[in-house]
């Protein structure tokens, strides 16, 4: 589906039509057009059903915390590392 929309006076009307529609002929898709309204509000609404699951919650937040987990660990070695660099340096130097 692809978004589109016509306009008749002062109106714009938004839908979403078939694109193997549109390229093949309307014969070709059994869901010709959509009104945009109609099918962005069903997407919203599966979107909040699916953050009033307990189980996708709680999986979204482990990948939320393994990412926190891996982008500190990616700093991490060089904040602990460079004062040791320097302390070698500053000891080969005396």
């Amino acid at each position: 589906m692809v978004h589109t929309y016509t306009v008749k006076g002062q109106r714009r009307y938004r839908y979403y039509v078939c694109l193997t529609a549109q390229q093949q002929g309307w014969k070709t898709c059994p869901t010709k057009s959509v009104s945009a309204n109609d099918i962005e509000q069903s997407v919203v609404e599966h979107i909040r059903n699916i953050g009033r699951d307990p189980r996708v919650v709680l999986e979204a937040l482990q990948k939320a915390g393994e990412h926190l987990l891996r982008s500190c660990a990616m700093t991490l070695p060089l904040s602990v590392t460079e004062p040791t660099h320097e302390i070698t340096h500053f000891r080969t130097r005396s």
